[in-house]
């Protein structure tokens, strides 16, 4: 019962002591009396801790995958699991004898197992939320049921054996018949969990179910001492695992290093490993040899202490060689060990510097599974628990993986609240059951059967994808194959690629692996319509085998947009017994570029037509044909629903994904290392003392110029000074390539997301919570390049990426402190800041909960709703030209503001995206000489003095100190945390760096981030938010640009509202003044948009803003200016409130203007902003009016008009 999952150990001694005095003295099976019992002997037991394993497992085997109980067995089912792959997976020398027992056995056993429990409606991988410690009795329904399942005939033993091929005398092995029972034997020695079942005329009772797996693994290793294979099955079981185990560092990034490997010690495996720049791994995997196994039980013995097996010797000589091959590489070591059922003593040396931690080989494999492959993922957390175990004690016989745990419940730290930090932490044994649960749920391992033609049937072990939940990948063809398992049918359905994928160069894949997975989840879509045709056949695998018949065409895309007719007609199809060819042919590829799936819809009617023939060979019948079209309707409808995502990168080149490496955000641990080291720093720099408890108001601002002044930039500028400045360069600028790339990429793909897998909502949670992530690496990317720039290091040490996500760590916390700054300085909130008992510094978080937190969530949905609208026109073909078109006005205007025409830096920005797409899409460097050369092949008639003053303009370059403010510069535009900085890469795109040692110049910059750049001016000008020289042409030409820009929005507002609604009267700028028909003393300005509705007696005011998303703090505090005004300055909210309140007072004209009569219509005034703004959620309360963005009055149409307001 998974009420009672957990509560093994009582479970065991109940069952035990029913069959030693049922049997001596007869026994009641009342149940009252049976409860009486358990509450008065068997209500608790000291060794019983929360349960870790899962209620149910699943162990792969010849035939499937087999249900079992783990039970409260420490990694039972890992260790068996691996027994097996060893002695059936592997190629050795193991008996015949030994291996035919073994099989019989296993599967015997599972057999029993799986019956059983699928028996009484349980499935793979259930977890169970155990609410009471007490033992629950079943009813009596539930007793008769459980009874039945465990209850095995032998009539029933007979039929399972005959079908295994076993003898099935071997259960003979597993019960208990002679063994005297004594009621005085220790919980974990009673003979029930060695011998699960007991004998009777009619068959056989399993009195411990939970021990299956457990007895299967004594049994294994009983019979290796038997069969004298013992070191050898345990020697191929330690390769097995060490072979998993490098699997898994290869994808961490560890590469091993010569000369490291064991090779005098079968005890153990070792190895070396460079991760990072500067750190090696130096991990050993030792294993409990089976020395003194007790064949009686399998917990009568105890491995012996491998203290002595020179581990300790060969750490220190291991140690010595890294240091003297590789110095000043800072060293982790690794101790895993392997289990084989039984407990065992393992102790690790002591090291001085080096950094230590140990687990056993099922639980770091179990962390490994979690699929993130971080290479510091594991040298963080030891550096995290290092630190804080110099001041915290931790548990003695703590498991490793339940601290892991913690670190990773608290994101990536130990800070577990705010209180005072404990001396001694009380760790609950047990607490990585959500994560463990959560990793194996996630991957739902188990096995698939795999047939072609007259083979036989194989079971594969599979992994879930993450494209769908029944889409699998079999374990063992990972990195080798393009296959792909798909269930919810009556038989699996298999995807895979015709050709071997190695023969393709790696570059060239992405179409196979992108066909693979659509194929994968069309099929899996077409589950409900196509599944009953599937019926008919036979239970044998469908194998769906596909290549291109023009695979060249496929691997490096011509964007011929020319759609052949006859598409159907030209994909090649071919059904023999189980399996269908599919050959895709390069006609689909114009029908895969645009915003519609027709491509899709071709191949999936052909894979259809294949699955017809198979109908038709496999059952005679043809059903399938006259509903192909239905089921394609219905799965696969015409739309944007669309896997195969073609597009012509040269429309929108942020979307280009060569040469950018995978994006990397900011790092937790080095987050909170920072924030557990604020107070002492401040300390002990004599900007707080150690009795500070609460900041003064009036010291609030003072307090955080020094935080950010004395403590972090300088720890900031300090790390830069003492790398290489060239080599961040770089690495920081494929960094924000690939975020740019990202972040456009999942908007493009916005649409289709939406259309195969979420809803609206889920996306723009999802988008919500991304863009978080992306947009604030981003701009501490962006930052730190500029503060390099401006102060480059000049050494040649390369920095480590640890060392690097310490920098952009500082960055995130000088923006964030920077942003708090700007609130406690324009007085826009009351920050409160204190020193909590923790030692950390609090802030209130009042603010991001009810302000920043739905802003930005309203902002998501702005942007899924922009790239829903705007899915189309992302797929019509346009030049990159970002020149064209650019007024003379605004060039002769811009050249006199800046000594360089606009035509000419955008054109020169085309030719920095060119040389960068040409050469290298993630970064690129010139020398001064070389980007002239190149520059004036691509703009001929490109001056010498242009050309200097174009990268004067666009480039940022070095300073004597970070603080200084070059001229013509103001104080913010060196302050990170401010938007809209001149001085910044979003402005100044072009690093210049002067390399004193060759005396040379060189350029660097990114192509992405030239083109948001150009861009950007763009915007800047045309949305009149470019900051100028007061007085100038283009000031004038701004201010102009502004107030078109108002113009164009009350049009829209109005356009919109004419074409929407109907039964309306309808009027845009009426003006309230002394000239016009609304006659006012005082002039009150215009009402952007009015709109009488009869129907419901509405006047209704809009107030239409034109108002762009605040990026930092400051712009929202200028926000709420605008809105609320400040001391003497009207805001819009006031300014509208006056003509509110005018035609409250002066209904009767309006009724004249309009013809209408009014009387008992009532006035409600609506502030509309073309995006959401922060300041509505900041000044919500105070608000006479509601402020509304365009993209919520356009969703809430109808209750804006047909509903009181």
């Amino acid at each position: 019962m998974p009420e009672n999952h957990g509560k093994n150990i009582r479970l065991e001694l109940l069952v035990f002591n029913a069959l030693v005095y049922g049997k001596n003295e007869g026994g009641s099976v009342n149940r009252e009396e049976l409860a009486q019992i358990i509450d008065k002997h068997f209500n608790h037991h000291l060794h019983e801790d929360p349960p870790v394993n899962l209620f149910t497992d699943s162990i792969s085997f010849y035939g499937g995958s087999y249900l079992i109980l783990p039970g409260i067995s420490d990694s039972g089912v890992y260790i068996l699991s691996n027994l097996l792959r060893s002695i059936f997976q592997t190629q050795n020398s193991l008996p015949d004898r030994f291996k035919v027992f073994v099989r019989h056995a296993s599967s015997l056993l599972l057999t029993i197992s799986n019956e059983i429990l699928k028996g009484v409606g349980l499935s793979r991988y259930m977890h169970v939320d155990v609410k009471t410690n007490e033992i629950v009795l079943p009813d009596n329904n539930q007793k008769e049921i459980l009874s039945e399942s465990l209850f095995i005939t032998n009539e029933a033993l007979s039929a399972w054996a005959n079908d295994l091929n076993i003898d099935e005398r071997i259960i003979n092995f597993f019960t208990l018949d002679d063994i005297k029972l004594d009621s005085d034997c220790d919980h974990d020695l009673i003979p029930i969990i060695a011998l699960p079942f007991i004998r009777f005329k009619e068959g056989f009772y399993i009195v411990s179910p939970a021990n299956i797996h457990v007895c299967l693994c004594h049994f294994i290793i009983d019979q290796a001492q038997k069969n004298k294979c013992l070191n050898e099955l345990l020697s191929i079981y330690c390769d097995l695992l060490w072979h998993d185990l490098n699997i898994h560092l290869s994808l961490l990034d560890h590469t091993p290093l010569p000369g490291f490997i064991a090779t005098n010690n079968s005890k153990c495996r070792r190895n070396a490993y460079k991760f990072d720049t500067d750190k090696i791994a130096l991990i050993y995997l030792r294993y409990d040899d089976g020395e003194g196994y007790n064949s009686i039980h399998p917990y009568a013995s105890v491995g012996r202490n491998l203290q002595h097996d020179g581990v300790e010797e060969d750490t220190n000589e291991m140690v010595a060689k890294i240091n003297t091959e590789y110095p000043n590489s800072q060293i982790l070591v690794i101790y895993l060990f392997a289990a084989i059922g039984r407990e065992y003593g393992v102790s690790f040396p002591r090291l001085k510097t080096e950094k230590i931690v140990a687990f056993p080989i099922g639980d770091f494999d179990l962390i490994m599974r979690t699929r993130e492959y971080e290479p510091l993922m594991i040298w963080n957390y030891v550096c995290a628990k290092e630190e804080f175990t110099r001041k915290t004690r931790l548990p003695p016989l703590i498991d490793e993986i339940d601290i892991y745990a913690l670190y990773k419940d608290h994101d990536d730290s130990f800070y577990l609240n705010d209180e005072k930090r404990p001396n001694y932490l009380v760790i609950q044994p047990g607490w990585a059951a959500k994560f463990i649960a959560e990793v194996i749920r996630k991957e739902d391992i188990h096995s698939i059967i795999y047939k072609r033609n007259e083979n036989a049937p194989v079971s594969h072990p599979c992994v879930r994808t993450p494209i769908a939940k029944t889409i699998y990948a079999p374990l063992s063809e990972i990195g080798r194959r393009l296959v792909y398992a798909v269930e919810g049918y009556k038989q699996p359905i298999w995807i895979e690629f015709k050709g071997d994928i190695h023969e393709i160069d790696s570059s060239k894949r992405k179409s196979y692996i992108e066909f693979l997975d659509a194929l994968a989840y069309w099929i899996w879509q077409m589950t409900e319509w196509l599944k009953p045709h599937l019926e008919l056949l036979d239970n044998n695998p469908i194998i769906l085998e596909f290549d291109f018949t023009n695979r060249s065409l496929f691997e490096e895309v011509e964007y011929n947009f020319t759609r052949e007719t006859d598409l159907d007609g030209k994909f090649e199809v071919k059904t023999s017994g189980n399996k269908i060819e599919l050959g895709i042919p390069p006609a689909v590829l114009p029908y895969l570029y645009g915003a519609n799936n027709d491509g899709e819809r071709a191949m999936v009617r052909a894979v259809l037509r294949g699955i017809d023939e198979m109908l038709k060979q496999g059952a005679g019948i043809n059903v399938l044909n006259s509903e192909i079209e239905s089921i394609i309707n219905n799965a696969v409808p015409q739309g944007i629903k669309k896997k195969v995502f073609l597009i012509n990168t040269e429309n929108d080149i942020r979307v280009d994904p060569r040469n950018i490496p995978k994006v990397r955000y900011v790092v937790n641990y080095n987050i909170n290392q920072i924030l557990d080291n604020l107070v002492p720093n401040l300390r002990r720099t004599g900007v707080i003392d150690e009795k500070l408890i609460d900041i003064e108001e009036r010291c609030k601002r003072q307090f955080v110029v020094r935080l950010v002044g004395e403590i972090l930039l300088p720890e900031l500028m300090a790390l830069i000074a003492n790398y290489n400045a060239e080599y961040l360069i770089e690495h920081l600028t494929r960094q924000n390539e690939s975020l740019i790339q990202k972040r456009r990429a999942r908007l493009l793909e916005t649409p289709t997301k939406i259309a195969c897998y979420v809803t609206v909502e889920e996306q723009i949670s999802n988008i919500n919570e991304s863009f978080h992530d992306i947009d604030k690496v981003a701009l501490c990317v962006r930052c730190l390049l500029e503060h390099i720039v401006a102060c480059p290091g000049k050494t040649e040490q390369v920095p480590s990426q640890s060392v690097i996500d310490q920098m952009i760590a500082l960055m995130e916390q000088i923006i964030s402190w920077g942003m708090i700054g700007d609130q406690i300085t324009y007085e826009l909130f009351d920050v409160k800041i204190n020193i909590l008992p923790s030692g950390r510094i609090g802030t209130d978080k009042t603010l991001d909960r009810e302000v920043f937190d739905p802003f930005r969530m309203a902002h998501a949905k702005e942007e899924v709703t922009d790239a829903i609208d705007e899915f189309a026109a992302k797929f019509i073909e346009k030049e990159y030209d970002t020149s064209k078109d650019i007024p003379d006005s605004i060039d002769q205007a811009f050249e006199e503001e800046f000594g360089i025409s606009l035509t000419k830096v955008l054109q020169f920005s085309h030719v920095l995206v060119h040389l960068g797409f040409l050469n290298d899409p993630g970064f690129m460097r010139m020398s001064e000489t070389g980007l002239l050369t190149e520059a004036k092949k691509i703009i001929p008639d490109l001056t010498d003095g242009e050309f200097t003053r174009i990268v004067n303009y666009y480039s940022l370059v070095s300073r004597s100190e970070i603080t200084e403010i070059p001229n013509d510069y103001k104080p913010f535009d060196i302050m990170p945390w401010r938007y809209d900085r001149r001085l910044a890469l979003l402005r100044k795109p072009i690093m210049k760096y002067y390399n004193s040692t060759l005396d040379q110049t060189t350029y660097f910059w990114g192509p992405r981030q030239v083109y948001v750049s150009a861009m950007q001016i763009l915007y800047l000008i045309y949305s009149g938010k470019l900051r100028v020289k007061e007085g100038g042409r283009l000031a004038a030409i701004i201010g102009k640009k502004l107030n078109e820009k108002g113009h164009s929005f009350v049009n829209e507002v109005f356009d919109y509202i004419s074409k929407s609604v109907q039964n309306i009267i309808i009027d845009k700028e009426v003006f309230i003044n002394s000239q016009g028909q609304l006659y006012s003393a005082d002039d009150l300005g215009d009402i952007d948009v009015l709109v009488i509705v009869p129907e419901k007696k509405s006047i209704i005011l809009i107030e239409c803003k034109k108002a762009e998303v605040a990026k930092s703090m400051k712009q929202i505090i200028e926000e709420v200016d605008k809105l609320v005004g400040r001391e003497s300055r009207k805001g819009w909210i006031q300014k509208h409130q006056r003509r509110h309140l005018w035609v409250e007072r002066n209904m009767k004209r309006i009724g004249e203007k309009y013809n209408i009569n009014i009387n008992g219509f009532k006035v409600v005034s609506i502030v509309m902003t073309s995006e959401d703004l922060a300041a509505k959620y900041i000044k919500k309360d105070v608000l006479p009016f509601r402020l509304v963005s365009f993209y919520e009055f356009k969703e809430g149409l109808l209750n804006s008009f047909h509903l009181p307001v």
